[in-house]
This record gives C-alpha cells, sequence and structure tokens, in this order.
C-alpha cells in the first residue's frame, strides 16, 4: 500500500507523495528488499583458503586502512564452530581478496570478535578489537591500535559484557554502543569498554546483528533469522535468512515491516564464474556484515555459510551428533556438518 512516513520505507528510502523512494541498493515497494549484483565476482565464494577442508571459518569483520582492507576470522577444527584453534588476520587490496592470512597473536582468541574503526574528539583514528568472552575471562576485552596492522595492546578495565557474544559496537557522536549475539538489547558507555548500561531494547527476529547509522541519522540492525518457510531439512533456497530492523529516534525504538513480514535477502547468489549462469544457493547464511562504501552506500555484503551444501540441505545428517527425531535436520543445522566458509556478495 502507500506510505505514509519514511518509517513505511524501512528507512531506507523517503516517502514521496506516497510511493518509497528507494536508497540503492535497497528496494521493493517498502525499500525491505537488499539487491544482490547481478553478478557477483567469484573471489567472493570463499575469503578463507577453500581447499584448507580440515577447518572452518564463520565470517568475521573487516575494516579499511589506507588502501589495504583488514579482516579478522576465527580458525574453527574441521566439524566445529566453536573451539577456535586461533584468530587468523588477514590483508587484501580489494574487499574480494586476494586475501593474505596470519595469525593476530596480540589478541585472545574467541569465537567471533567485532570490529570498530572510530576518530575521537582529538581527532585521533582508532583500530579496535571487541573480544568476548574468551576462555578464561567471562568478561571481555577491548584491544586498540593505531593502525589495522597493530601492534594490538588490551584497554586496561575494558570489557564486552555489554556486546553479548559477537560483538557489534558502534561509536556514533561521541558515545559508545554495542549489541550481541542475542540481539535484544542495546548497551553504552561513555568510555570504550564500559561500564555499560542498557540503552534501549529491540523488538527482533534473529541474532547476530550488524549495527549502523545511515547518513540521514537513522539507526539499522541486519540479523540472521532461521524463520522456516519452507520444509524443514531442503529447498532451504526459500527459507528466511535474515530480518532488518530500524529506528528514527536514535537508536531508542525500533520496528521492523510486517504485515507482511520482508526479509531482506535469501541464501541465493550468482557468482560471475557460473558458466551455466545458474544462481547459487546455500543451506544457509548466518553471521551478517553490511559494508559500505565511502559515500555511506551499502556495497558488499560479507556472510557465512556452508559451502558444500546448498538448497538439497542435509536431511540425512545428524548434526552434533544429536538426533533431529524423527524430522529432518534443518537447513540451518547444516553448517555443522559441512565445510563452513566466509562469503562476500557484491550488492546492486
Amino acid at each position: 500500500g502507500p506510505c505514509g512516513s519514511d518509517l513505511d520505507c524501512s528507512l531506507n528510502g523517503i516517502c514521496t507523495a506516497r510511493k518509497c523512494a528507494c536508497d540503492a541498493p535497497w528496494i521493493g515497494t517498502r525499500c525491505g528488499v537488499l539487491e544482490f549484483a547481478v553478478a557477483s565476482p567469484a573471489a567472493g565464494r570463499s575469503l578463507y583458503n577453500p581447499n584448507d577442508v580440515q577447518h572452518n571459518t564463520w565470517n568475521g569483520p573487516m575494516v579499511l586502512d589506507n588502501g589495504t582492507y583488514h579482516m579478522w576470522v576465527p580458525l574453527y577444527p574441521g566439524g566445529l564452530l566453536y573451539h577456535p584453534v586461533s584468530l587468523l588476520h588477514g590483508t587484501a587490496p580489494q574487499r574480494e581478496g586476494p586475501w593474505s592470512w596470519t595469525n593476530q597473536t596480540e589478541v585472545a582468541v574467541s569465537i567471533n570478535p567485532g570490529a570498530l574503526v572510530y576518530t575521537d574528539a582529538t581527532n585521533t583514528t582508532h583500530y579496535t578489537l571487541w573480544v568476548s568472552h574468551p576462555d578464561g575471562a567471562q568478561s571481555g576485552a577491548v584491544y586498540t591500535a593505531r593502525s589495522a596492522t597493530g601492534p594490538f595492546v588490551e584497554i586496561i578495565g575494558s570489557n564486552t559484557t555489554g556486546c553479548e557474544v559477537n560483538p557489534s559496537p558502534l561509536y556514533h557522536n561521541g558515545t559508545f554502543y554495542c549489541t550481541g549475539q542475542k540481539g535484544g538489547t542495546i548497551m553504552t558507555a561513555g568510555g570504550i569498554g564500559g561500564p555499560w548500561s542498557t540503552y534501549a531494547t529491540i523488538p527482533h527476529q534473529g541474532e547476530d546483528p550488524s549495527l549502523w547509522v545511515d547518513t540521514r541519522g537513522n539507526w539499522h540492525a541486519l540479523f540472521h533469522t532461521s524463520g522456516n518457510t519452507a520444509p524443514v531439512g531442503t529447498h532451504c533456497g526459500n527459507s528466511s535468512v535474515s530480518s532488518h530492523a530500524f529506528s528514527a529516534d536514535n537508536g531508542r525504538t525500533w520496528q521492523e515491516l510486517a504485515n507482511p513480514t520482508v526479509g531482506p535477502y535469501k541464501p541465493t547468489v550468482m557468482w560471475d564464474d557460473d558458466v551455466a549462469h545458474e544462481p547459487h544457493t546455500y543451506a544457509t547464511m548466518e553471521r551478517p556484515h553490511l559494508y559500505f562504501d565511502s559515500a555511506g552506500r551499502a556495497s558488499h555484503l560479507g556472510v557465512a555459510a556452508p559451502l558444500n551444501i546448498g538448497d538439497e540441505g542435509c536431511p540425512h545428517a545428524r548434526p552434533l551428533n544429536r538426533s533431529c527425531g524423527n524430522h529432518p535436520c534443518s537447513c540451518q543445522s547444516c553448517k555443522y556438518v559441512s565445510h563452513a566458509g566466509t562469503l562476500l556478495i557484491a550488492l546492486a
């Protein structure tokens, strides 16, 4: 139906003459769909070495520093997506790569660090890594450096308890904010790494949000969600894997598109090296990171996905050695029996 305000356009566009004028790459009658490029560069199929079948990755944050892209990705043993054996630091001349990987030894290893680049009141730029709940340190910590290459040092007294697991930190107008895996609460702190207090709650359907503020000052969160709109266990391309929440009042009150619900994307992408020109469907897409160009326009989506399990799912698998009962295992559970990896998708 016609829009009444920019909220009806997901805050991804402007309501003009009762119609939504969407900001690219958002499309749809209510600007709720994230449009993928017609053909995404095939280098984004797996940013970490796809031939290393002894290990899994499950996405991580990427930042730009002086013309070089940097990424931090936990490395997991094959068959697992927890108990990482190391934290990889990757560098590349462009987002799709080629990526070179080394061990980031200055930072505690945790299941999914956050990264935040911010410029303080003295015009000093800081590169920070947010580590939640590493082994033996339940409070987590924030590490800082003057460049993405390091050296990173722990900020004494910092903690990431405001972020839960899988931190998504934000710096806006001189204040720090953070949310985490469950994504239902945004915490705030005047100084980096706490002490934290509750700022807002997000009624949402999902986990592992990517948090940002757009060029108009609106707040957004992109989630992985696992609603099963298709039969559980197969036809994974029909599954819901994403949701989007937005706020027009500095992140205080949030909403999602409803009646009907709109998911920003499905787990299907067209790679530019596919000779049959057939889109590739993944069993699931999770841990989203939305990346922006210098003008603040969304340019790429980073996700985690099973590299070797697609639309067919894994109906006969028993992830984590647990029975799925009398039903096929869900598409989302396929990640536990797959060669899991890190993808980068170009946006339209």
